[in-house]
């Protein structure tokens, strides 16, 4: 396992493929880019996720992620985004991202501006950042660097030392898009 020292040394581990630990805009991450299938899978092992559950992918704007959104929903996105940290659950149009879905057909993202380090590099990288929270089955998601379970720690690529959260954070607000009845759905407040 690697100390990533800088944005840019982040950046180059994800687009070689490695497996990272970084600080989010809510709790810490376990993440790879979503292209390397190879990689995806190795998370959903480290996690002991099951494939029927979808993982969370992270994006600078829903546009990387390739995916038909009508105007209205894209609207509802940018209004609840601008909120807090919230994870969108919508139906899945783009093949590509498959391998992240959950059994129902439907991926989650949650927009990452501004505010984060994580920001500039989402809006350089090629295709979004697979992302689930950094703990192990049964255990709580580490807030802090401090918090990471070393058996996670072991089975990683590398993990951002140039940065640490702010302090006390809570997973993201969860929102599922229901196309029938065209409504929004709160699963995590």
């Amino acid at each position: 396992m690697k100390p990533i020292l800088s944005s840019q040394n982040l950046e180059q581990c994800l687009n070689q493929g490695d497996i990272v630990l970084y600080p989010t805009d809510t709790v810490w991450g376990l993440g790879c880019l979503v292209s390397n299938k190879d990689q995806v899978s190795r998370v959903y092992a480290i996690k002991e996720r099951s494939r029927e559950q979808g993982i969370i992918l992270l994006c600078s704007h829903y546009e990387q992620l390739g995916i038909d959104l009508d105007e209205t929903t894209q609207r509802a996105i940018e209004i609840f985004h601008n909120e807090r940290p919230t994870t969108f659950v919508v139906k899945n149009t783009n093949p590509m991202l498959k391998e992240t879905e959950a059994q129902d057909g439907t991926i989650g993202f949650r927009i990452v501006e501004h505010s984060s380090y994580l920001a500039p590099i989402l809006k350089s990288l090629s295709v979004p950042l697979l992302s689930t929270s950094a703990n192990l089955k049964g255990k709580q998601a580490a807030q802090t660097r401090k918090e990471l379970d070393l058996d996670l720690v072991s089975q990683v690529d590398g993990i951002v030392e140039f940065i640490e959260t702010k302090g006390p954070a809570k997973p993201s607000r969860i929102m599922r898009h229901d196309v029938s009845k065209a409504a929004w759905a709160v699963l995590r407040d």
